[in-house]
């Protein structure tokens, strides 16, 4: 399996330094875990890596370091881009394809209040503004849990009709009818990717993957369930799943990326500081998160060598 087509994607950690700033060492120490796991990398995610709580200094050499250590090894996407206006993300979009980024994630149109939700007419029009203005690659990217705004199937289809720079489609909808009508309207044409919860639905349907976060912390593993269930060892597959889903318990239960940074410690890997106003989990989590990754014999396979 090529590292091209793992068919795992990371939404990676950003290690800070005590003073705040990039831990740059340990972020290359990170991407290297990943490309030695054949595991593509989303840099500066708008959750997992903290990428709300980056400045545009900092964008641009995340994805210096991330383009350095992973191009041409690993798929290498930016997904800082937050959304304050079209114009400011296509800015944003283009800033990210200069740097030499494989692809960067394009997010639906930012609502405010409830008053000013997008129609569905502002947001057809807030994409074909954007992909109008970038020509280069991109992740459509659907997270309601990022970006609560809804962009139904066949708006989807119709651009990825038009727009080849679409390259992929990530949702992260929990929707079990919208992932199918999903899959069959984009799949014959781009590849599909869902969180890790639907990795094993989606895989069955036909899709791509995953774009997750667990891979921080279990790169190998992740990819383990692609491996065995494309070779048809479906038993491992499940085996394997069913380890990762177990990591996927206790590491929302508390909460990303603070339950990820915790877990890398725990297997002394590199992980950083978080940037504030996050706090390290408490002791009690700790020791949670620690007692399960034993059992699941995390380190024995993913900790440092």
């Amino acid at each position: 399996m090529s590292a091209q087509d793992s068919g795992i994607i990371c939404m990676s950690i950003t290690p800070f330094a005590m003073d705040g700033g990039l831990d740059e060492e340990a972020m290359r120490a990170h991407l290297g875990r990943m490309a030695a796991a054949e595991v593509g990398v989303v840099l500066g995610s708008l959750g997992t890596g903290e990428g709300h709580l980056l400045r545009e200094a900092e964008i641009d050499r995340l994805y210096e370091i991330g383009v350095e250590e992973l191009k041409g090894k690993v798929p290498v996407y930016g997904g800082a881009i937050t959304f304050s206006g079209t114009d400011r993300m296509i800015e944003q979009a283009r800033r990210g394809a200069a740097s030499g980024l494989d692809a960067v994630q394009v997010y639906p149109p930012r609502p405010g209040p409830p008053g000013l939700l997008p129609t569905l007419l502002e947001t057809e029009r807030y994409y074909t503004d954007l992909l109008d203005a970038v020509g280069s690659p991109v992740i459509f990217t659907i997270n309601p849990f990022v970006v609560p705004c809804e962009v139904p199937v066949p708006l989807i289809g119709r651009l990825v009709d038009s727009y080849p720079q679409i390259v992929s489609v990530y949702s992260a909808h929990g929707d079990r009818d919208y992932q199918q009508e999903l899959i069959e309207a984009v799949g014959p044409k781009r590849p599909v990717s869902f969180g890790i919860g639907q990795l094993m639905r989606n895989l069955s349907a036909g899709g791509q993957g995953s774009v997750c976060n667990e891979p921080n912390v279990a790169p190998e593993l992740c990819v383990a369930v692609v491996r065995h269930f494309r070779s048809g060892e479906e038993a491992e597959a499940e085996e394997a799943y069913f380890r990762v889903m177990r990591l996927v318990g206790v590491l929302t239960k508390h909460w990303s990326p603070r339950s990820l940074k915790a877990a890398l410690g725990v297997l002394g890997l590199p992980c950083g500081e978080l940037r504030r106003p996050y706090l390290p989990v408490s002791d009690e989590a700790r020791r949670e998160i620690a007692e399960v990754l034993r059992q699941l014999d995390i380190k024995g396979t993913e900790g440092p060598e």
